[in-house]
């Protein structure tokens, strides 16, 4: 009976995305405007304390992961996006905000520290538009230069993936 708690508590735990969401496997590139208006006034802290505005990031591709240190397809994707994150992180024209959603700063201080991942991880400062994070974690939305979401996947991701770095490179690019 042990057993069967324990493997159906497992079942559960390996996907956080929701029930509804029939298409978390596919990557979908957004262009409308509407959904590009949302990166208005979204502001995140960094860990250190640091308050972050995304208007403030104009200029530069913004890749945002959203993430709870509970959700094991996020924390299994980690080592991808810390690959990523090495690729692309010293380049100016991006930026990187790893956001844990639930908003609990020293545990994920904690949870990064202990798996020696170096990326910047933040906090939300207010509401995350729907836009970028509905009702599933992981989640990745990747704005392009003026702000607007190029690109968002719920689900895990492998960032090291070629197909992947071709469409990051093309909104690099943009």
């Amino acid at each position: 009976m042990k057993r069967i708690l324990v493997l159906a508590l497992i079942a559960g735990l390996s996907s956080c995305i929701s029930k509804n969401d029939q298409n978390t496997e596919e990557q979908v590139a957004l262009t409308e405007a509407p959904a590009a208006q949302a990166a208005s006034g979204v502001a995140f802290t960094r860990l250190d304390g640091q308050n972050i505005d995304l208007a403030d990031l104009s200029g530069k591709v913004v890749v945002l992961n959203f993430w709870a240190t509970w959700c094991p397809p996020c924390i299994k994707e980690m080592p991808s996006l810390q690959a990523f994150y090495n690729d692309y992180g010293k380049n100016p024209d991006v930026e990187f905000l790893v956001v844990e959603v639930d908003n609990k700063p020293d545990l994920a201080k904690s949870f990064v520290e202990k798996n020696n991942f170096t990326f910047p991880v933040y906090s939300p400062a207010g509401m995350i538009p729907e836009a970028f994070l509905g009702q599933a974690i992981p989640t990745t939305v990747i704005l392009n230069k003026k702000g607007e979401i190029s690109y968002r996947h719920e689900g895990m991701s492998d960032f090291t993936a070629q197909d992947f770095r071709n469409q990051f490179e093309g909104i690099l690019k943009q």
